[in-house]
C-alpha cells in the first residue's frame, strides 16, 4: 500500500504554518514559543483527552476500536480512485469469456478473482439468479458498506465537534482560576494566555486533523461506491449476453475522460 502523497502534505504543510505563525509570534525565542504554546499539559489533557472521552462515550466500544484503522485508512492511497481502467478491462475480459462460452465458463475463473465483490456477482449470474435479485444483493451489499464508512466518519467529526466545546472548557477553567488571583495585576495577562490556549488547542484538533480526515474518507466511500457500481453494471450487462464492446462503453460513462481516453487508446490498438 502506498502512502497518500496529499494527506502527508497537506499534514506537513498545516501543522508547519501553525509552528511558524507560533514561532514568529514569539519572536523567533523557542524557549518562549515552548511555554507559551507546546508546554501547556492541562491545556492538553482538557482539551485532548477530554474531547476523546466524550466521543467514546458517544459510539459503542466495538466501532471505537476501529478508530486506528480509520486514521490508517486516510494515511493509505485510495487504490480505487487509480484502478478503474484496470477494473473495466478486467470486466470486459470476462464479458468476452461469457459472450464466446456462455456464462457459465466463468465458474471456473472465480477461484482467480481476488475481489469478492466481482466473485460474488459472477457467482450469482452462473447460478442463473434473476437479474433484479442479483441487482438487489449487490445494492444491498454497496449501502451497507457506505454505512460503515459513514459510521468512520462520523466517529471522526463527532471528534471534531467536541473539540473545541472541550477548548471552551478549559478557557472557563483557566478564566477562573485567573479571576481568583485578581489581586495580583501582574499575573492576569500570562493567566489570561493560559486560559486561551485550551480554545486553540480544540480548534486545531478540529480543523486541522479531524475534519480533513473525514474529508478524505468521504473521497475514498465516494470512490469504493463508483468503483461497485461500475461492478453491478457489468455483471448485469455480462449475465444479459450483452456484446463486451457496448458493455465497454458503457462502463466507460462512469469514468473521468482521461481514463476514458486511456481506454479509447487501447481498444485503437487492438
Amino acid at each position: 500500500m502506498k502512502l497518500d502523497l496529499s494527506t502527508i502534505i497537506g499534514m506537513i504543510l498545516g501543522c508547519g504554518m501553525v509552528l511558524m505563525g507560533m514561532f514568529l509570534s514569539s519572536g523567533g525565542d523557542i524557549g518562549l514559543l515552548m511555554a507559551l504554546y507546546i508546554n501547556q499539559p492541562d491545556s492538553a489533557a482538557i482539551t485532548i483527552g477530554g474531547s476523546i472521552g466524550g466521543t467514546i462515550m458517544s459510539y459503542p466500544l466495538a466501532k471505537i476500536k476501529r478508530i486506528g484503522g480509520i486514521f490508517a485508512q486516510s494515511a493509505v492511497e485510495d487504490p480505487s480512485n487509480t484502478a478503474y481502467k484496470e477494473l473495466i478491462e478486467e470486466l470486459v475480459e470476462y464479458a468476452t469469456e461469457a459472450r464466446r462460452n456462455g456464462v457459465l465458463a466463468l465458474d471456473a475463473r472465480t477461484e482467480e478473482i481476488e475481489d469478492e465483490f466481482i466473485k460474488n456477482g459472477i457467482q450469482l449470474a452462473v447460478d442463473g439468479t434473476a437479474p433484479e435479485h442479483i441487482e438487489e444483493i449487490m445494492e444491498l451489499e454497496l449501502e451497507s458498506l457506505q454505512r460503515r464508512h459513514e459510521e468512520n466518519q462520523d466517529i471522526i467529526l463527532k471528534w471534531a465537534e467536541l473539540a473545541p466545546a472541550y477548548g471552551m472548557i478549559g478557557t472557563l477553567v483557566g478564566l477562573i482560576a485567573m479571576l481568583a488571583n485578581l489581586s495580583d495585576p501582574d499575573s492576569i495577562g500570562p493567566a489570561m494566555a493560559v486560559a486561551l490556549i485550551t480554545t486553540m488547542y480544540g480548534s486545531m484538533v478540529a480543523n486541522m486533523f479531524c475534519i480533513p480526515l473525514a474529508g478524505k474518507l468521504a473521497q475514498h466511500t465516494k470512490s469504493e461506491v463508483l468503483r461497485k457500481q461500475i461492478i453491478i453494471s457489468a455483471i448485469l450487462s455480462i449475465q444479459n449476453g450483452d456484446n463486451p464492446r457496448v458493455i465497454k462503453h458503457k462502463l466507460m460513462t462512469f469514468t473521468d475522460p482521461a481514463t476514458r481516453e486511456a481506454l479509447k487508446a487501447d481498444e485503437g490498438e487492438g
